[in-house]
């Protein structure tokens, strides 16, 4: 009797064990499934979240060249407009009465000449105030602070130089090269904030 007592026991706990066993098997299946879904997953947004990152960055760094290189070409087309009206207006005297007709013509000439290029000059001159605005949104200070000095250098030559309505060459060349001055600054200044030289080093490297 006791011997069957005990034999019913041991079936029983082999049974009890037999099943235990199997259920922490699959307890542990499921969570190990369930840790890697959830590694999964957090793999999967964490390569999202990294690659939106760097395309955010990358699309941020596009926009901010373009920026540059819009503002470099106004940069350019203000001094050009600058030298054109100074080769108009350098020398001019006002024809005279008694004046030959060719003399009056080439005056006229170049009071067009002059009056075009001071027009280019004005509207290049609000587009880089423009310019100025989206480089406070997109670029750096720096770059920014160099484009601000180079309108305000426009804006003041303008101001002072034609109060008298004459045109003064040396006021005109100190000026010049006042401007230009800045303008080589912004080029720099540009050149380190995209890190054109870090850039290229690099590149000269690998080949």
């Amino acid at each position: 009797m006791i011997h069957s007592t005990l034999l019913a026991a041991t079936a029983d706990s082999s049974i009890s064990g037999s099943f235990f066993g199997v259920y922490s098997t699959a307890i542990l299946a499921l969570l190990g499934t369930l840790i890697g879904a959830s590694v999964g997953a957090f793999t999967t947004w964490w390569t999202t979240k990294t690659s939106l990152k760097s395309s955010r960055k990358t699309s941020l760094l596009e926009l901010r060249r373009e920026e540059y290189f819009s503002a470099i070409e106004i940069v350019y087309r203000m001094e050009r407009a600058l030298l054109d009206m100074a080769a108009s207006l350098s020398g001019r005297r006002q024809p005279g009465i008694l004046a030959s007709r060719a003399r009056k013509k080439e005056a006229d000439a170049s009071d067009r000449a002059a009056a075009a290029a001071i027009e280019e000059l004005h509207n290049a001159s609000k587009e880089l105030d423009l310019e100025v605005y989206r480089l406070g949104a997109v670029g750096s200070k720096r770059v920014q602070s160099q484009l601000k000095g180079i309108s305000a250098t426009v804006f003041d030559y303008m101001e002072s130089s034609f109060g008298d309505g004459r045109f003064v060459a040396s006021r005109f060349q100190e000026a010049l090269e006042r401007y230009q001055s800045l303008a080589a600054e912004f080029v720099e200044a540009i050149r380190v904030d995209l890190e054109v030289d870090l850039s290229l080093d690099s590149t000269t490297k690998e080949n």
